[in-house]
């Protein structure tokens, strides 16, 4: 028996898109290729940091289309795989790498969403004294 496969199944290089029938796009899946950088040390790739986020929030941290992954993997020196899962409310993440670089950016994740729910918070608050404000001055 040989060493076990420690590449993930989601990182690994993806077969190139098939052309679509006309007007179609290619699903979300189909357009995220991923292949493991240069730079990732691929015994890495056997224990990684799960966790779950608000769907809003990591749009909010990464962007809608995910744009900022390929920076935060790059400054981390941690790869980041992201996951909407079917209920759409709730997003998984999965951070691959050294434990110390796993736990640095989990963190750093995890206190970006607590910014991000207080200032959504804040807003609605201002928003509230607004309509307040407006009621009496009517």
């Amino acid at each position: 028996m040989g060493p076990p496969d420690l590449r993930s199944p989601m990182l690994e290089v993806a077969r190139p898109v098939e052309p679509l029938q006309s007007g179609e796009q290619p699903s979300a899946e189909a357009r995220q290729v991923r292949v493991v950088p240069w730079w990732f040390p691929v015994e890495e790739m056997s224990q990684p940091i799960v966790f779950h986020l608000e769907t809003w929030v990591v749009e909010e941290i990464l962007g809608s289309n995910q744009s900022t992954i390929n920076e935060l993997e790059w400054l981390s020196q941690a790869l980041l795989h992201v996951t909407k899962l079917p209920c759409g409310k709730v997003t998984e993440i999965t951070i691959f790498g050294r434990p110390r670089e796993q736990n640095l950016l989990k963190g750093f994740l995890l206190s970006l969403a607590v910014w991000y729910k207080e200032l959504k918070v804040k807003r609605a608050e201002r928003m509230q004294q607004l309509e307040e404000f407006l009621k009496n001055h009517e």
